[in-house]
C-alpha cells in the first residue's frame, strides 16, 4: 500500500494490483470540470467513483424534480425537518454557485458524462442523504442541532458574495481545508464524524469492493485526505453496516410525551383538591394560552395564514398533551390549505431557496417553515407551562 501526493488536491493510492487516483474538487467552480475531462483523458480509467448518491444524482439530472413533490405528505410523514435541511444545504450551495456562474455538481456529473461517452462504468460511492441527515440529527446535542440551523441560515443569507479567487485558493492549498475540518471538529465533533468522517469511510468500502484496477474518483476537496486514509485502513463489514442505520434516540418523543401527559394530569389534579373545580379551570386556562401562545409566535415567525396562527390556540394545547402527534403536522396541513402550493411556486423553488424574500414567500418552503417553527414554539411552550401551572399550587 502507498500513498503519492500528485498535487494539493490529487492523490494516488496504490493497493496491491489497484491504482485509484483520487481527485478533489470544488463543485461550483469551472477549473475542477476541466480537471476531471483532463485526468479522464490522461488516466484512461477502467471505473469512474463519483461523491453522489442515488437521490442527490437525480437531484442533479431531474430539473423538474419539484413538480412531483407533494409536500402534504412529506408533512404527514414526518420529514419536514429533513426536508427544509435538505433545503437549506441545497439553497447553500446553489447560491455559490449562482454567484460564480457555474452549475453545483457539475463536475460530477460531467465525471459521469464523460464516462458514459467512453463506455467507463460508473459507481455512485456516497451514502444516501437522507441516512446522512438523519444520522446527524439523531446524533447531535440540542445544542448542536441549534448551532447547525443558525449556521446553514447565517451562510445562506450572507450578502458578501464569494469570488473564484477563494474558492480556488480553498481547492488549492490543503492546509485551509485542514484548518476547517479542525475547526468543525473542535466545534461541533458529532456533525463532523457523521457528514464527513463516515461518508469517508463509506466511499473507501464502496471503492474497495468495487471494480476497477484503475479507477478515478472524483470527491469533493474536503473528503481527499480522510478517502485515502480510509482506502489504506478499511473498516470492517460490520462497521460499514453500522454508517446506514439510523440510530435510535435514547429517550423516545413517545416516553417525553407521556410524561409531559401524567406530569400536567397530576398537577392539575393536586391543583383541585387545592383549591377546587376554580384552581384547576385556571390551570387547564394558563396552559392553553402559554402554549397556544408558543406556537402561535412560531407561526408569525413564519408568516403564516391568520388562520393557522389562531389554530395554534385550539392545536397546541391538544397536542402537546399527545404524545403521537404534533403541532407543527396540523398547522402545517392548514397552512398547506389555505397556501395551497401553485404551479409557479415548484418552478421557482430552485430559485427562492437561495433569497430571504424567496424563502418566506414561497409557499413550499413556507409551509415547511411553520412545521419547523410552530413545532419548536409547540414545544418551548410545554416546558415554559409546566412550571408555569405549577406556581399556582403555591
Amino acid at each position: 500500500m502507498a500513498q503519492e501526493r500528485l498535487a494539493p488536491h490529487i492523490m494516488k493510492v496504490t493497493l496491491s494490483e489497484r491504482e485509484i487516483l483520487l481527485l478533489g474538487t470544488a463543485h461550483i467552480l469551472e477549473e475542477s470540470v476541466q480537471e476531471v475531462s483532463r485526468w479522464i483523458e490522461e488516466w484512461q480509467p477502467d471505473t469512474v467513483y463519483v461523491e453522489l448518491c442515488e437521490a442527490r444524482y437525480q437531484a442533479l439530472t431531474s430539473k423538474d424534480r419539484w413538480k412531483n413533490l407533494d409536500i402534504v405528505n412529506v408533512i404527514k410523514s414526518g420529514q419536514g425537518f429533513l426536508m427544509l435541511a435538505s433545503l437549506l444545504l441545497t439553497a447553500l450551495q446553489k447560491k455559490m454557485g449562482i454567484q460564480l456562474g457555474e452549475e453545483v455538481g457539475e463536475d460530477m456529473l460531467s465525471a459521469i458524462r464523460l464516462a458514459e461517452e467512453k463506455r467507463i462504468p460508473f459507481v455512485l460511492a456516497d451514502r444516501d442523504l437522507n441516512t446522512t441527515l438523519k444520522r446527524t440529527w439523531h446524533l447531535a446535542s440540542f445544542k448542536d442541532k441549534m448551532r447547525i440551523v443558525e449556521i446553514l441560515f447565517e451562510s445562506l443569507f450572507e450578502t458578501e458574495e464569494v469570488s473564484e479567487e477563494e474558492v480556488k485558493k480553498l481547492l488549492g492549498e490543503g492546509n485551509l481545508y485542514n484548518t476547517m475540518m479542525s475547526e468543525l471538529a473542535k466545534h461541533l465533533p458529532a456533525v463532523k464524524r457523521v457528514l464527513i468522517d463516515e461518508r469517508n469511510l463509506y466511499m473507501a468500502q464502496k471503492i474497495l469492493s468495487g471494480s476497477g484496477k484503475k479507477a478515478l474518483v472524483v470527491i469533493g476537496r474536503g473528503h481527499l485526505e480522510g478517502v485515502a486514509e480510509a482506502l489504506e485502513n478499511p473498516v470492517v463489514e460490520s462497521s460499514q453496516e453500522s454508517l446506514e442505520t439510523i440510530p435510535q434516540s435514547r429517550i423516545s418523543g413517545a416516553v417525553v410525551g407521556w410524561l409531559v401527559v401524567i406530569l400536567f394530569g397530576l398537577i392539575v389534579v393536586a391543583g383541585f383538591f387545592k383549591g377546587g373545580t376554580g384552581l384547576a379551570i385556571s390551570m387547564v386556562r394558563d396552559w392553553i394560552l402559554v402554549t397556544g401562545t408558543a406556537a402561535a409566535l412560531g407561526c408569525l415567525v413564519a408568516f403564516a395564514h391568520p388562520v393557522t396562527i389562531l389554530s395554534s390556540w385550539v392545536i397546541a394545547p391538544l397536542t402537546t398533551l399527545n404524545p403521537f402527534v404534533g403541532a407543527g403536522m396540523f398547522l402545517a396541513l392548514i397552512e398547506a390549505f389555505f397556501h395551497k402550493p401553485r404551479v409557479r411556486d415548484f418552478e421557482n423553488l430552485p430559485y427562492d431557496i437561495t433569497t430571504w424574500k424567496g424563502f418566506w414567500q414561497n409557499r413550499i418552503t413556507k409551509i415547511l417553515l411553520v412545521f419547523v417553527t410552530s413545532s419548536l414554539g409547540a414545544s418551548i411552550g410545554t416546558f415554559i407551562g409546566i412550571p408555569w401551572i405549577s406556581r399556582l399550587l403555591k
